[in-house]
Parts: structure tokens; C-alpha cells; sequence
């Protein structure tokens, strides 16, 4: 029996979150072995309010099924288990298996151009190019830098269920693809997300095993000066990014490692540390990081 078969007869119609009879409508379905358990991963109707994703896990030859079916989580396979350089600590992840790592910063806080030269030192590491509703930069690339859509393309495929997360930034929309992350993942890749911290906490409720990155400038005003140099925005928007900053930085304590970005190489060397396992000493919970937030915060 194939997943989109075994699926119908589970659930061949199911009342959406306003109440609405549909079928299942299956957008994304597959089929992962991890210690003897068959799990099929598969999304539903969607809403405004949610995504539904359900999953069906065969012990023993008997399918089961959570208890419930519209709670809105993803679990999705392989998972990194935590093990060495997880802040979270347990044993080390299975060879073989996927892992997924967030990167998020304060605007200006030099976040692109770290990951740029991480992608460069670490051959294994694959990039998620999200998907965005506002324009080009100059020298930026469709498909390579981000996927420029439309607003009302981005919230059909929002409506569609096809992204892992989306969220409103500076006015646009960006998303990642949901199939992109799975397909990296069950082919056993390192794959990276560069998105804010409001996709970061999407991510985290749905796949709690990523592994959560923030980084920090030295200082406010090298924040703002590494925002009047790119010569790319307007004066009203520098300002609005620069005073939007505190509050970006305000979520730190809601990832896995804090890297502070004062010296470049350093800090590179810092995220090699992390996504290669060797990160124990960069956790976020590390005294130092909640002193130097504080000062930075109230700078």
C-alpha cells in the first residue's frame, strides 16, 4: 500500500480549523525507517491560523496515529539527536543523517557574509535559498541569493502549505521551502537556513532537532555602520533597521549558540566549530554572552 493509499483510508476526509469537510489533499508525503519504526510524513488543508501536518508510525505491523490529528507539528526525519557540540547534550547523531542549522542576526550584524565564507570552508554544508517578496539588490541573483516572487504568488504557496516557515520582515515576505529541507535532510546533507528570528521559532516548534544559531555585533554603532555601508537602502530605512536592531537582539536567549561577531575570522571559525560538532563551548547559555548582551542592549 502506498503513503497517499494508507493516508485516504486513515483519514479520507477530515473538517479543516473553520469547520469545512475536505479530503486530505496530500502536498508532501515520505517514508522514513529510524529504529524499527515505518513513519509517513504528510501535510493536509491548510489555513491562515495553521499548517497541518500529520504523521502515521507503524510498531509491530499496527499503523498508529497521534491523538491529534490537526495539532500543528511537523516530525519529520532524520533528526539530528543531540550528542557531541549540542548545548543540549546526549549521545552523538547517527552517521548518515541530516542536519538542519538556522543562522539568524540583527540586521547589519554581518550574518551574510559569514555564512558566505562557512558554505566556502565547509564542503558539506548546503544553503536553503528562501523565498521573498521584495526586489533584487544590486549583484543579487534569482534563485541563487533568494527565489523574487510576487506577493501574490508567495501567499499561494503560503496557502499551499510550502514552506517550513514564513514570517514579515521590514515590510516583505520571506519563506523556505518545506520540500527543499526535506529532501536535503533524507539525503543525509548539512543544510543551513539564513532567516530572522521569527522564522527561527517556526522552526524550532516544528523540527525541534535544529540546531539554532545567533550572531551579535561588537558593538551598536559598528551595527550601524556596517548598515550605512552598504549603500543599498535609503536614510528613513538605515534608521528604522538600526532602531529595530534592540529588539532582534532581544531574542538571543532563544537559540542554541551565540557567536559574537568582533573579529571575522574568528567568528567563522566559530561556526565551523559549531556545525561540526566541536560548539560545547559557544552555547548561548555561557555567562559571558548574557554580560555582553546586556551592555550591548542597553548601549
Amino acid at each position: 500500500m502506498t503513503a497517499s493509499e494508507l493516508i485516504e483510508q486513515s483519514w479520507p476526509s477530515q473538517p479543516d480549523l473553520n469547520g469545512t469537510s475536505r479530503s486530505v489533499g496530500v502536498y508532501a508525503s515520505d517514508v522514513n525507517v529510524i529504529s524499527g519504526e515505518i513513519q509517513i510524513i504528510y501535510g493536509g488543508p491548510q489555513t491562515n491560523q495553521a499548517i497541518s501536518n500529520r504523521m502515521l508510525t507503524l510498531k509491530g505491523g499496527a499503523w498508529s496515529r497521534p491523538p491529534d490529528p490537526w495539532k500543528v507539528r511537523l516530525d519529520m526525519r532524520p533528526q539530528h539527536e543531540p550528542g557531541a557540540g549540542d548545548p543540549r547534550g546526549g549521545q552523538p547523531q547517527p552517521s548518515g543523517l541530516g542536519r538542519l542549522y538556522v543562522i539568524s542576526a540583527p540586521s547589519g550584524a554581518g550574518k551574510t557574509s559569514l555564512v558566505k565564507a562557512l558554505m566556502e570552508r565547509e564542503p558539506r554544508m548546503r544553503f536553503s535559498v528562501s523565498y521573498t517578496t521584495r526586489p533584487p539588490r544590486p549583484n543579487e541573483v534569482d534563485g541563487r541569493d533568494y527565489h523574487f516572487v510576487t506577493r501574490d504568488r508567495f501567499e499561494e504557496m503560503a496557502a499551499r502549505g510550502e514552506f517550513l516557515e514564513h514570517a514579515r520582515v521590514y515590510d516583505n515576505f520571506y519563506g523556505t521551502s518545506l520540500r527543499t529541507v526535506q529532501s536535503e535532510l533524507r539525503d543525509g546533507h548539512l543544510l543551513l537556513l539564513e532567516i530572522d528570528w521569527q522564522g527561527a521559532r517556526q522552526v524550532r516548534s516544528r523540527l525541534p532537532a535544529a540546531r539554532s544559531i545567533f550572531i551579535l555585533p561588537p558593538t551598536r554603532r559598528a551595527l550601524e555602520e556596517r548598515l550605512r555601508a552598504r549603500s543599498t537602502d535609503s536614510e528613513a530605512v538605515i534608521e528604522r533597521r538600526f532602531r529595530d536592531a534592540a529588539q532582534d537582539m532581544a531574542h538571543w536567549t532563544e537559540f542554541d549558540y551565540v557567536v559574537f561577531n568582533d573579529q571575522f575570522e574568528r567568528a567563522v571559525a566559530d561556526l565551523l566549530a559549531i556545525v561540526q560538532l566541536r560548539g560545547d563551548e559557544l552555547a548561548a547559555t555561557r555567562p559571558e554572552v548574557a554580560r555582553f548582551a546586556a551592555e550591548l542592549l542597553k548601549s
